[in-house]
């Protein structure tokens, strides 16, 4: 999971370039938020399964910091 946006306290004057979108277990930089891209009308989704499981995606055009497992 993804954790919200995350600022960087040592900056006095901020842009999404600055600022990281970070995982949500590990607090690893995944990507920066100016990666974020709308699909859909939105940069943030949310799904939940039958199970009843909530998901939030958020759209990126590219994450340098995510590694594909499986």
């Amino acid at each position: 999971m993804l954790d919200s946006v995350r600022r960087d306290p040592q900056r006095s004057l901020e842009t999404d370039e600055d600022r990281l979108i970070l995982c949500r277990a590990c607090e690893a930089a995944v990507a920066r938020a100016d990666d974020r891209v709308t699909i859909d009308a939105g940069e943030l989704h949310t799904f939940v399964n039958p199970q009843g499981q909530v998901f939030e995606l958020v759209c990126l055009e590219r994450a340098d910091g995510a590694v594909a497992i499986g």
